[in-house]
C-alpha cells in the first residue's frame, strides 16, 4: 500500500493541484488557460522537492537513529524556532511557513503570470495563490487549535472506531 500512494500520490497531488488553480484562475483572472498548461506549471514548480528530498536524506544520514523530528526533518520551517513547549495550532502555523514551499508558490505565480501577461501581472498571480494558501493555513491552524485541547489517545484511529 505505501509504495502505491508514495508513486501515485506526487501525480494525484499535482493533478488536484493543476485543476483547482485552474480553477482559481480562469475564474479569478480571466486566465483562459487550459488544463495541460496548468497541470505543467504545478509539476514544473514542484521541482523543488528535487533539491529538498536529497537535503532531507543527508540529514538522516548524518544524525543519530531517533535524532529526526518527522515534523521538521530539515529546518526549512518557522516551526524550527519555536520553544519546546509551544502550542498544537502554533506548531501547525509553524510548519506551514516553509522556505521551500513559498518557493514553489513563487515559481507558480511566474509561471501563470506568464500564461496571459495582458491579464495577470506576477503580483497579480501570487496574491491569488498566496491567497488560497492562506485560507488553507487558516483551517489548518483553526482545526489545530479545535483539537488542542484534547488529549492525542482521543485523536487516535482506535478511539475513532464504533463502540457497540
Amino acid at each position: 500500500f505505501a509504495y502505491g500512494i508514495g508513486g501515485l500520490g506526487p501525480i494525484l497531488g499535482a493533478l488536484l493541484m493543476g485543476a483547482i488553480y485552474l480553477l482559481l484562475f480562469n475564474v479569478m483572472a480571466g486566465a483562459g488557460t487550459n488544463f495541460k498548461t496548468s497541470l505543467s506549471i504545478v509539476a514544473h514548480a514542484n521541482m523543488t522537492g528535487l533539491i529538498f528530498a536529497p537535503i532531507v536524506i543527508i540529514v538522516m544520514l548524518l544524525r543519530a537513529y531517533g535524532d529526526v523530528d518527522p515534523n521538521n526533518m530539515v529546518a526549512t520551517s518557522l516551526y524550527s524556532f519555536l520553544p519546546d513547549g509551544a502550542s498544537r495550532w502554533m506548531q501547525s502555523l509553524g510548519q506551514s511557513i516553509e522556505l521551500f514551499w513559498i518557493w514553489t508558490m513563487v515559481l507558480m505565480a511566474v509561471g501563470f503570470a506568464a500564461t496571459n501577461r495582458k491579464k495577470i501581472s506576477t503580483g497579480k498571480a501570487f496574491a491569488l495563490i498566496g491567497g488560497l494558501w492562506v485560507i488553507w493555513v487558516m483551517v489548518k491552524v483553526g482545526a489545530a487549535a479545535m483539537f488542542s485541547s484534547l488529549p492525542p489517545q482521543a485523536l487516535s484511529a482506535s478511539a475513532c472506531k464504533a463502540r457497540p
